[in-house]
């Protein structure tokens, strides 16, 4: 479906900013080798997001290229009070079409609060198709590289 053409200087009310779904990254862990989902398994994954998500009273979300796991349901479309624990990055047609791939899992800052990391995050969402990930092949969890072009990074704050 292709998108609208918006003319510059006029505003969609349809597209609105979701200021809750924005998540701060905590902990970054990758995994190697990466975990490599045959077409099959990938259908049976996006269809257990699917039955869990979080507005029908999961607690999961599946974008483009990640899937989310969160503290409890939304309110309907709107996150409302959920927190967004983390999440495991999701590579189509990665490393040969018709596969996918899990590379790396992030926690949240919402996430380290409760005391989560990125192999918990691994270890959830692949739970849901009884795909057992050996804890050897995620790395020591570490920050997440810093982002240059954040405008409210500690380095750019006047002290």
């Amino acid at each position: 479906m292709p998108l609208p053409l918006v003319p510059w200087g006029s505003h969609d009310p349809s597209v609105h900013i979701v200021h809750q779904a924005v998540a701060v990254p905590a902990l970054v862990s990758r995994i190697n080798p990466e975990v490599v989902l045959e077409a099959l398994d990938v259908q049976r994954l996006w269809e257990a997001v699917a039955a869990h998500d979080v507005r029908r009273g999961g607690r999961f979300v599946a974008t483009p290229s990640t899937l989310q796991w969160w503290d409890r349901p939304w309110n309907g479309d709107s996150p409302g009070s959920a927190r967004l624990l983390g999440a495991v990055d999701l590579m189509v047609d990665r490393p040969m079409r018709g596969q996918s791939s899990i590379p790396r899992a992030v926690v949240t800052v919402e996430g380290r609060t409760v005391g989560i990391t990125p192999a918990d995050v691994a270890r959830t969402v692949l739970d849901l198709v009884d795909i057992h990930l050996d804890p050897m092949r995620i790395s020591a969890p570490s920050a997440p590289p810093v982002d240059p072009f954040f405008h409210n990074h500690p380095s750019l704050i006047a002290h």
